[in-house]
């Protein structure tokens, strides 16, 4: 892989989302309405305080574990979320958090054995699939990810087209991955049927087409994967690929003044 090619990557790889599970039970379990609303500094006030008057119960650690998840607060989630495991052990959405904050903390392995606890429970779930193959991607396991990224296509209900998106985009980076720029081009372009602002597919689509020496489809790509970076705010990402159309356009010209002075014969 060229080095332009790893780093356009790793920038992209830092804008992963991984798919967390959702509130366990219903209100009035305390901090259920602050993280449905995104509240996640107040749930987790509540739901100390919860703990502390009822220190069995497996959902209150659970909804815990989500909201320092989201505040991004790994290892304590990983202590929670375990003990909701020891207090109930076929609780999927703890499984699936503690893999999520293993996965975040850069520490795939264990991430890989939390998503596959949860097949051996749901062998359909989906988000477990997907964040397998994202922790199997971290850990430069790129069959693997392509792997579980297709079965969790398969099993993804057909309403949901946000998590389509995501899946054929996450292909894409793996097949670039894996040096094979066609796939990768297919993938891509399946993301942006679906969504055609797509940003990161767009990107990596153009990617893929400056690796098939089609430099006028990847230039175009690029420009209209800035445009996207820029209403997303995607600063970071915007800069990326900005320097990177920058560099592609000089070599293009340098190319086309090439071929005009030496025509082939």
């Amino acid at each position: 892989m060229t080095a332009w090619l790893k780093l356009s990557l790793i920038l992209i790889c830092g804008c992963l989302i991984c798919w967390a599970g959702s509130v366990w039970a219903q209100p009035p379990v305390p901090g259920f309405a602050a993280i449905q609303a995104g509240q996640y500094s107040l749930a987790n006030r509540q739901l100390t305080h919860a703990i502390a008057q009822s220190p069995a119960e497996s959902v209150l650690y659970s909804n815990r574990c989500l909201a320092r998840l989201f505040l991004e607060q790994y290892e304590e989630a990983i202590a929670d979320c375990s003990e909701a495991i020891a207090l109930q052990p076929h609780e999927t959405e703890a499984w699936l958090n503690r893999g999520l904050a293993y996965y975040r903390q850069g520490q795939a392995r264990e991430a890989i054995a939390d998503f596959s606890q949860i097949l051996q429970q749901t062998p359909n779930d989906y988000r477990a699939y997907y964040n397998r193959g994202l922790a199997h991607l971290d850990a430069a396991q790129t069959e693997e990810a392509i792997a579980d990224f297709q079965q969790a296509l398969s099993h993804l209900p057909a309403s949901d087209a946000i998590a389509a998106v995501d899946l054929h985009t996450d292909l894409c980076m793996s097949e670039l991955h894996r040096a094979q720029p066609i796939r990768a081009v297919s993938a891509c372009t399946q993301a942006l049927e679906l969504q055609s602002s797509a940003a990161r597919a767009r990107y990596l689509r153009a990617l893929a087409q400056w690796q098939l020496h089609q430099p006028q489809e990847a230039i175009a790509d690029l420009q209209q994967a800035c445009n996207a970076f820029e209403q997303e705010g995607a600063t970071t990402a915007l800069a990326r690929a900005k320097q990177l159309l920058q560099h592609w356009r000089q070599q293009s010209s340098l190319v086309a003044t090439l071929e005009d002075l030496f025509p082939p014969s």
